[in-house]
């Protein structure tokens, strides 16, 4: 199984750096003085309101973005990895990627393990097919910067199998289990917050999937929930996680937002870990989004029901506690944007399910014959092939970034600042700022103007001055909201370095028109647009005197 879910991922191998892989190694360069991070901090974007300001100032946040927000994750092995990779290969790629196929290997062997530990041999084997060629590690394995996800889970399941490894045994035996847990968490908390995933599922497996007095599963699951509280109290007090970032909802802050938030996505987390219908394909909203939220319900509801089924008769193996396992395993995580990236855990509980039906048979009960052969088909055939696709989608990706310095046609000079008028993909909008930073493009800044994924109209209003207008009802994307958590209310003026905002008018979903007031006069070529296409490019942009400019929207490398 390990040979076919890493041979189903040697198209990550051709994939370059992207996204966040810029800023990392914009971090390490010494190019951005006001970006600076050491090999423990790579993952702490905005750690502080104070470095919010700074990086406005320089154009690495737009000026819409909060003030005080912060983006600052806990992942110090991580990012010492990254480190690793960009000391010895600088931005080389290829060996960065088969450092994560190391990783990925690693928690193939340890699912397996784990499956054939829990289930009957049939049902183990299909339960480890359907991880190994899951679409949803697309996301882990075709982008570095989240490799965080399969280290932590790596250490979260080497927790868990040494749970099931002493199961049955009392005394020292029983609380060395639970010791050997704590430490082997403790490690993957600090590769990553996912290895939190592993907790309710270790938990509930050891609490409804044994028969060993209460004393014994007590001596294993407090070391567990110790650590566990632990991290997780030394996490806030530290002020890592989110704050102002309207893309996350946070459980603590806001609870009632979170509840609903959960009631949207699970069902979309559910479609991918049981049929591989890729979760991010919800971000396009819509009727394709619930459509894929009806598709998570029902897919969810057959599956359990027909694991049910199939397990009821056998009094051998405890069992019921696997789809209360996944449930918790999901929970604490469907609060970021939706990706795949969550699934590294969850799906070994989803696939435990699927492996049982595909299996077909309990002890004296029957799955229907068609509810086995369409998970089949899922598992063999839609799952492998949104894998392929979705990493194909991250080479483009890549590629076009990537590609975005050398098609560039920007007049601006050396020294000066870039505003870009349309930047609504994220690749464009949050990424491009430190990639021409990254290959010494020698501009003081790059401004971001607008990430509405509308139509524009520009008006110069002087040498220095310019109104931007969104054109028809405002829309926005879920990418937005990463920079700040609400729209700026008409009125407001906002200063960085470079340029004055003001807002004449605002809708609850951004901005509708923004009165710019520019250090540099328009005339000096350093007013960019995107100008879209499958060879997508920056270029600069004169205004015409005395009339407007209308600008259509011109998606980006995300599509978006």
């Amino acid at each position: 199984m390990v040979l076919v879910g890493v041979a189903l991922s040697l198209p990550v191998l051709g994939v370059g750096l992207h996204d966040d892989d810029f800023f990392h190694r914009l971090a390490l360069s010494g190019r951005a003085p006001e970006f600076r991070r050491d090999l423990w901090s790579l993952y702490e974007f905005v750690p502080s309101a104070g470095e919010a300001r700074r990086l406005i100032d320089h154009g690495l946040l737009p000026w819409f973005a909060d003030p005080e927000l912060r983006t600052r994750f806990f992942r110090p092995l991580s990012s010492a990895l990254i480190a690793l990779d960009v000391k010895g290969f600088g931005d080389w790629a290829l060996p960065a990627y088969l450092h994560t196929l190391i990783w990925f290997s690693v928690v193939l062997w340890l699912v397996v393990r784990i499956h054939r530990r829990v289930l009957p041999e049939r049902a183990a084997f299909w339960a480890s097919l359907s991880y190994a060629v899951a679409g949803a590690h697309a996301a882990t394995t075709s982008w570095i910067a989240a490799r965080h996800v399969l280290v932590g889970t790596a250490f979260g399941l080497a927790a868990f199998a040494v749970s099931l490894s002493v199961r049955d045994k009392r005394g020292r035996a029983a609380l060395a289990g639970g010791l050997g847990s704590a430490a082997l968490l403790t490690v993957g908390f600090l590769a990553s917050e996912a290895a939190l995933s592993a907790v309710p599922l270790l938990l509930s497996e050891l609490w409804l999937g044994r028969r060993e007095a209460r004393r014994e599963r007590i001596q294993q699951a407090l070391p567990v929930v110790v650590v566990t509280l632990v991290y997780l109290g030394l996490y806030a007090v530290a002020g890592y996680g989110t704050r102002r970032m309207g893309s996350y909802v946070s459980p603590f802050e806001t609870p009632g937002r979170f509840a609903v938030t959960a009631l949207e996505r699970l069902p979309l987390l559910l479609g991918e870990a049981f049929l591989g219908v890729p979760c991010a394909l919800g971000q396009l909203g819509g009727v394709l989004r619930w459509t894929l939220w009806g598709l998570g319900i029902v897919s969810a509801v057959l599956v359990v029901r027909w694991f049910r089924h199939a397990v009821a008769a056998d009094t051998t193996r405890p069992l019921s506690w696997i789809p209360l396992g996944l449930l918790g395993t999901l929970v604490p995580f469907v609060g970021p944007i939706l990706d795949g990236r969550v699934l590294a855990m969850p799906l070994v509980a989803s696939s435990m399910l699927v492996g049982v039906v595909i299996a077909g048979r309990g002890v004296g009960a029957r799955v229907p014959r068609w509810a086995s052969a369409a998970l089949l088909i899922a598992v063999c055939g839609l799952s492998p092939l949104s894998r392929v696709l979705m990493t194909w989608v991250s080479g483009q990706v890549s590629e076009t970034e990537l590609a975005m310095v050398s098609r560039a046609k920007i007049d601006c000079p050396s020294g000066g600042r870039v505003y870009v008028v349309n930047a609504a993909d994220p690749a464009i909008g949050l990424y491009s700022g430190p990639l021409f930073r990254l290959a010494g493009s020698g501009w003081r800044s790059w401004h971001v103007l607008t990430v509405a994924p509308n139509d524009l109209e520009l008006e110069a209003r002087g040498e220095r001055s310019l109104v931007l207008r969104t054109l028809g009802p405002r829309a926005t994307s879920e990418f937005e909201w990463v920079q700040r958590a609400s729209a700026l209310a008409a009125g407001t003026s906002v200063r960085v370095q470079g340029l004055r905002a003001e807002v004449i008018r605002s809708s609850s979903e951004g901005e509708t028109e923004v009165l710019f007031e520019l250090d540099e006069e328009l005339d000096s070529g350093c007013l960019v647009r995107w100008n879209g296409g499958a060879d997508g490019f920056f270029e600069s942009l004169k205004l015409p005197a005395n009339r407007a400019l209308k600008l259509r929207h011109e998606p980006g490398p995300l599509g978006i």
